[in-house]
């Protein structure tokens, strides 16, 4: 999350949501930019973390668990199937 100071570096940048871990649920939730009510382009990624609130406990993540999640990497590459472009 380093590399990224807004919601709007992340989004530039391809990143489609935003990992949040629930230490206390032991859950990890991955939330689309624009599902997030009142969050900004211009909101600072490390100050996300004291507006969200888990829907299970009501407990409030640490500014380690929220983070933008790594992309996946697929071993042999990209997948193809039915409704990709994929030969």
């Amino acid at each position: 999350m380093a590399d990224y100071v807004t919601v709007h570096d992340a989004m530039a940048d391809g990143h489609e949501r935003l990992e949040v871990r629930c230490a206390t649920c032991r859950v990890t939730h991955h939330i689309p930019w624009r599902l997030m009510r009142g969050v900004l382009n211009g909101d600072r990624l490390d100050e996300l973390h004291k507006r969200l609130v888990c829907k299970k406990c009501g407990g409030r993540p640490a500014p380690e668990d929220v983070c933008i999640p790594e992309p996946v990497k697929f071993p042999g590459g990209p997948l193809c199937g039915p409704g990709t472009s994929g030969s």
